[in-house]
């Protein structure tokens, strides 16, 4: 019996850390809620997301946006699909290029199987649709007008196809009216003619031409990875030029593929599209943590670095009090109250992802040459990315423009951390006169300085 009630505790505890966890993210998703509403997101998947056993989920995840007010256009390929279908292993295509040839004999029968993609896509949203979601329409259209491809290095892509211009006006006006858009791969020319695009190319050109604020593209990959297979969260369009060039230089196909995909989510950022997203759809719930957590799941390509370093306000006091609570009851900071962080708050410098202050440190002025550096913290999520150092080489810059030449900090579990930062150890004597009569004997904190 006692084994058994313990075994209903342990439970018990562990539904309502659970529940903790689940009621502290849904207050912390309040600011996304409130941000991505009314915005504009062109979504593009490739094949690949049809055979996903998280489709559905992913489908839910995208009423679930239209249902808080976001203006959605989901843009659907038929890649792997078609290769499927139609194999022509002997045919190379050209890298610049990175598509495939489309037949004139065979574009009926593509747009039959594209058309199927579509229509699945149709039937899991009247299946997925709850009492929250049940006024979303969507609607399957043509929003764009294409044009052939044409030769290519000698290569005649007949049927294979590309943007040549985007119906905006139409896209606006179903946006307007709450309407979820699906666009497939598959344009119509001006004479009539039918042609095969790519889904990436017709997600950047609409998301280019509404102004979107967010690209989101779905890929095999859980996002852009440096040369030993590191996620890299943050790219700028001109950092993602190297890894286009290394994807789409591969002899893989899905490489390519992927180069491709990274070189028009840069195109996106540089044209005015204010961030795109890189995530997998090989997950689930990959959608909802890329949009609604600070640190994400991808990689996100901006020409603003998401982590801003910025001065402290008093509205940030009870975030970086939360910060810190955990290493003051470590035992590695000492105790520091709300009252005390407001009015220490212009001494204080933040680092804000999205409205979160996931870093912060603190210089303290103690003589015309002297300062101290205290209450470095950083979250659970951002440790070991850099930013403590950012941190520090902030406030260092600010010492030396308040004339400080000398910095030094109390630590009793960072020595290592200090000391790779160009500090040394020292003595109590070597601190001023005012700080030696407060420091605490009992903590027997080590003391550290750094030249400036």
């Amino acid at each position: 019996m006692k084994d058994y009630s313990k075994n209903t505790n342990l439970s018990t505890n562990d539904s309502k850390s659970s529940t903790d966890q689940s009621i502290a993210w849904f207050r912390a998703s309040t600011r996304y809620i409130n941000s991505h509403r009314g915005c504009t997101f062109v979504i593009a998947i490739d094949g690949e997301v049809f055979y996903s056993p998280y489709f559905q989920d992913l489908i839910a995840d995208l009423l679930l946006l239209k249902s808080i007010g976001v203006r959605l256009i989901l843009v659907h390929g038929a890649r792997s699909q078609i290769l499927e279908t139609y194999n022509h292993g002997a045919i190379e295509v050209p890298n610049d290029e990175n598509m495939t040839i489309t037949r004139k004999d065979e574009i009926d029968a593509i747009s039959g199987v594209v058309g199927t993609l579509s229509a699945k896509i149709d039937a899991m949203f009247l299946s997925g649709r709850t009492d929250r979601s049940d006024g979303i329409r969507l609607i399957r259209g043509n929003f764009l007008v294409a044009k052939p491809l044409g030769v290519k290095k000698g290569i005649d892509f007949q049927q294979t196809g590309k943007v040549r211009h985007v119906e905006v006006d139409l896209l606006h006006d179903q946006l307007d009216s709450g309407c979820l858009l699906l666009q497939s791969n598959i344009g119509y020319s001006v004479t009539g003619e039918l042609f095969n695009l790519c889904e990436i190319e017709i997600a950047t050109e609409i998301a280019i031409s509404l102004k979107a604020e967010k690209m989101i593209v779905m890929t095999r990959r859980n996002g852009v990875t440096d040369a030993q297979g590191n996620l890299i969260a943050h790219l700028s369009p001109n950092e993602s030029v190297h890894h286009m060039s290394r994807m789409k230089g591969s002899e893989n196909e899905e490489e390519r593929f992927f180069g491709k995909q990274i070189e028009c989510s840069a195109r996106a950022v540089e044209s005015g599209v204010n961030r795109t997203h890189m995530i997998s759809h090989a997950s689930n719930g990959t959608l909802i943590r890329e949009l609604f957590t600070p640190e994400g799941c991808g990689t996100l390509i901006s020409k603003d670095d998401s982590k801003k370093l910025r001065k402290g306000r008093i509205s940030d006091a009870a975030e970086i009090l939360n910060l810190i609570r955990p290493l003051e009851e470590s035992g590695l900071l000492i105790n520091r109250s709300k009252e005390f962080i407001e009015s220490e708050i212009n001494n204080f410098r933040v680092i804000d992802v999205e409205g979160e202050i996931v870093a912060c440190a603190a210089l303290h002025l103690e003589t015309e040459t002297t300062a101290e550096v205290s209450c470095i913290a950083t979250s659970d999520q951002y440790r070991n990315k850099g930013l403590g150092k950012k941190l520090l080489s902030s406030l260092e810059s600010q010492a030396k423009k308040l004339g400080v030449t000398q910095i030094f900090v109390l630590t009793t579990g960072a020595a290592h951390w200090f000391i790779e930062n160009e500090f040394t150890e020292t003595s109590l004597d070597s601190l001023p006169k005012s700080r030696q009569l407060i420091y605490d004997t009992a903590r027997k904190s080590k003391i550290f300085i750094k030249n400036i």
